[in-house]
């Protein structure tokens, strides 16, 4: 939460994205490299900010995601499990009980 005037204001950080930059034992840089896998969270993954943001906003009211949890032999068939849940799941069943304060109007 925010201070003072921002009282008011929630502060999100997506600690998914966060990783070691120095090698643990001499403590020096790790180098930068380039063609790796998919930056984040698959849970929040999305094409869309806000769509994340709502993710997030529905993993506080529920607990849970239904796309948390799908197990796969690799990491690219995880996230592919994890986009079709995201795909097939109906709003509606994602939404479900969530305070009236989120409905669209």
């Amino acid at each position: 939460m925010g201070i003072g005037k921002r009282g008011n204001q929630v502060n999100v950080m997506n600690f998914g994205l966060t990783k070691k930059y120095r090698e643990p034992k001499a403590h020096v840089h790790i180098p930068y490299c380039e063609n790796k896998s998919m930056t984040g969270t698959a849970w929040y993954a999305s094409i869309n900010t806000h769509l994340a943001l709502g993710y997030v906003m529905l993993y506080f009211c529920r607990g849970s995601l239904p796309w948390q949890g799908l197990k796969a032999a690799t990491t690219k068939q995880k996230y592919d499990r994890i986009m079709e849940k995201k795909m097939n799941t109906p709003t509606e069943i994602l939404c479900h009980g969530i305070p009236d304060e989120f409905a669209m109007k």
